[in-house]
This record gives structure tokens, C-alpha cells and sequence, in this order.
């Protein structure tokens, strides 16, 4: 009997600790959305356990404001912690890139030059085409995240269509498909201005 009513305990009290956190989350001060922004580039790029907290928070006060730039910001910063911090997990990162996606397509983010701007979407799908090939050892996954990168390349984006080559190059590599890496390679070869390392070493 006492080990019953110490479980009924024990239930009421996690019960309540969920439940005070609901309440704070659902009662935190709204943000304006230049800050918002602000607090997205601060913690762009990080994977440590504050930008988590900060990337929540984000989509949080994003969805309270139906600002679908942040929404989408906090779906990206997701992705990358999930892709290189020390709690890597695959299903969070295909379920945060379901999100993302999904919501551009619906959106008809594609037509709009400014928040493709705003959003990087190709170095999006870079990012994540070298989170699924180099971190989780998915090279196919990661090729067909390459390819969607080309139809984003601005005309004299020269930057950009060297990673995007050079990704995919890496991939033929590692997949010790050599003739498709050269082949890749091969325009870039002429002009070596702004190719990394990994063609100047292995090529």
C-alpha cells in the first residue's frame, strides 16, 4: 500500500513539473521579430545545450507570431544540432527537414527571391546533404540533397557552384566512383581559384 501511494506520488509530482512547464512556455513574453531574428544569427551554427534551449525557444515565439521566416530559421538550426552535436540523431534530423521542406514547397517559398535569400536555401540543402553523407554515412541520401542545390545556383554565383560540385564530387569519391568525381572536377580543374582542399590534394 505505501509503495502505491508513493507511485500515485511520485505520478502527481511529474505531472505537475510537466505541467509548470507547459504553463512557462505558453506564458513567456512574446518577442518582437527583429529580435527574434537577431537571436537566430547569434546562435546560427551552434550545437551546444544553450543554442538548443535558444533554437526551442525561436520556434516557439515563431509559431505564437505565425512569422514563417523564423519558424523555418528554428527548423534549419534544429537540423544542425541534431546533425553534428554530441545527441546526433537521424530520425530528429529527417523529421525537422521533413518540416522545413514541406513547409517551403507549401508555402511556394521557391518564387520568392528574398526569403530564399534570407532562408540560404542552398546552403541548406549543402548543409544538410553533408550532415546525412559525412555524419550518418549516407552518401546516396546526401547527393539527392546536392541536386536540389543546382536549380538555386544564381547566374555568377561562382562560390556556391564550386561547393556544389565539389560535394558532389566528394561523394563519387568516398564511393570510390572515381570516373564521375573527375568528370565533375575536370571544368573546375582550369580555374583553381576557389576549390578546396579536397580537389588540390586528391586530384
Amino acid at each position: 500500500m505505501f509503495l502505491n501511494a508513493l507511485k500515485k506520488l511520485s505520478i502527481f509530482f511529474f505531472t505537475l513539473f510537466l505541467g509548470n512547464i507547459c504553463y512557462a512556455q505558453n506564458n513567456e513574453p512574446l518577442i518582437k521579430i527583429s529580435d527574434l531574428d537577431s537571436l537566430h544569427n547569434q546562435f546560427y551554427g551552434q550545437a551546444s545545450e544553450e543554442a538548443y534551449l535558444v533554437h526551442n525557444k525561436l520556434l516557439r515565439q515563431s509559431k505564437k507570431l505565425s512569422y514563417d521566416q523564423g519558424i523555418l530559421s528554428a527548423y534549419k538550426s534544429l537540423i544542425w544540432y541534431y546533425g553534428v552535436s554530441a545527441k546526433a540523431n537521424i530520425d530528429s534530423v529527417l523529421h525537422y527537414a521533413d518540416l522545413f521542406e514541406t513547409k517551403v514547397i507549401t508555402k511556394s517559398i521557391k518564387a520568392d527571391t528574398l526569403l530564399i535569400k534570407a532562408l540560404k536555401l542552398p546552403q541548406y540543402y549543402l548543409n544538410k546533404g553533408q550532415i546525412l553523407a559525412n555524419g550518418f554515412g549516407l552518401p546516396e541520401q546526401g547527393l539527392e540533397s546536392y541536386f536540389k542545390v543546382y536549380p538555386l545556383i544564381s547566374e555568377g554565383d561562382t562560390k556556391l557552384f564550386i561547393a556544389y560540385n565539389v560535394s558532389i564530387a566528394e561523394i563519387y569519391y568516398h564511393k570510390f566512383q572515381y570516373d564521375k568525381a573527375l568528370e565533375v572536377l575536370t571544368p573546375l580543374l582550369k580555374d583553381t581559384v576557389g576549390v578546396g582542399s579536397f580537389t588540390k590534394k586528391y586530384y
